[in-house]
């Protein structure tokens, strides 16, 4: 079967957007240049997956007759459909004929997003609108904004307009922020912030903690990072650190009671504390002058579980960050700490001071 020249379909009309019916195979990869409302145009088949397809199409079709072959399908099996998707003004340089559609459809949305043609906070289109627009079925156009919603790339709410996401925050895991802050708590320099805060470009009236203090039997985990037997007691801390009322992170921190009792450590009512952890380890007397600091991390990513989604109000089951520090005196462990947070909404970013 040779391809030939249609009439567009109502979702095309007026954008000059010549089709093909009856396609067979197709080998050339096409390249797809334009700009316009409508940034995205395939032409579909079982046989040939999607191919884009863009105006002026003499040479497509030229190529399409060159390669195509009879297909050995029943004709309705290779009928070719015309997809026209509105985001915004933009420039398609190239679309391959292959992945699945819902790939596709991600592919070209997260594009937009990479070269600044889609801003955060811009409306992506409602699945209907989508699916009216591309005659891709439903469920494989929500199979692709998931995919973006879970790479933090788009926002979807129940019963609020999709968005381009906030470029996420970049929070700062270095030497040089620690060794300055502890300088400036020595010299009786304070200020009304915290590092969290500082890396989220928020301000202090912004932030609030939900806190939950007990006092419990030290884990095997407790043990073994915080150097303490078993049967040893801890102040164990929970808390979710929110924005403006959104949860952010989740944090839950240990300290060995012998520390802890009696001091600003073990007060939930002093959430949230400028200056965080360091702060509240040296003003409970843990950090004498002259002592030497120090704060190992750890880092990975898995999967959050219900209660942590749910505490996050994650809508989708992305990945999370799974961050463990152990702040030690003297080389003595003080305080272990194991923060959530979802990884698309966070960027670590590691720095170490050799001098």
């Amino acid at each position: 079967m040779r391809g030939e020249a249609i009439t567009a379909p109502d979702p095309l009309r007026g954008f000059g957007f010549p089709l093909l019916s009856n396609a067979g195979r197709f080998g050339p990869l096409v390249r797809v240049s334009f700009t316009g409302r409508v940034s995205l145009v395939l032409i579909s088949s079982s046989e040939a997956g999607w191919l884009p397809m863009t105006p002026p199409c003499t040479n497509l079709l030229q190529q399409v007759n060159k390669s195509s072959q009879t297909c050995s399908k029943k004709p309705t099996s290779c009928y070719a459909h015309a997809m026209a998707l509105k985001l915004n003004e933009q420039v398609v340089t190239r679309i391959k004929p292959h992945p699945p559609l819902r790939d596709q459809l991600a592919d070209h949305i997260r594009q937009a997003i990479a070269t600044g043609d889609l801003q955060p906070g811009d409306t992506i289109p409602s699945e209907p609108k989508i699916e009216a627009a591309t005659r891709i079925n439903r469920s494989t156009v929500r199979f692709a904004l998931k995919a973006l919603a879970d790479e933090g790339l788009i926002v979807r709410s129940h019963g609020k307009p999709t968005t381009v996401a906030e470029a996420p925050p970049v929070r700062e895991m270095s030497t040089g922020r620690y060794r300055k802050q502890l300088a400036d708590l020595r010299a009786g320099i304070r200020e009304d912030t915290a590092a969290f805060v500082t890396d989220h470009g928020a301000t202090w009236d912004d932030f609030t903690v939900d806190a939950e203090y007990s006092e419990e039997v030290a884990t095997d985990e407790d043990q073994r990072r915080l150097g303490i037997r078993a049967g040893s007691k801890v102040i164990r801390r929970r808390l979710v650190k929110r924005l403006k009322g959104e949860p952010i992170e989740i944090q839950r921190s240990a300290v060995p009671l012998k520390f802890a009792k009696g001091t600003v450590l073990a007060d939930q009512r002093a959430q949230p504390y400028p200056g965080g952890t360091l702060a509240e380890l040296y003003d409970a007397g843990l950090i004498p002058d002259g002592a030497e600091v120090s704060a190992d991390h750890e880092a990975k990513g898995r999967m959050p579980n219900t209660t942590e989604r749910r505490l996050l109000q994650m809508e989708t089951a992305g990945p999370v960050w799974d961050i463990v520090r152990v702040f030690s005196v003297d080389g003595v462990p003080v305080e272990v700490s194991r923060v959530i947070a979802p990884m698309a909404r966070n960027v670590l970013r590691y720095e170490t001071d050799l001098s």
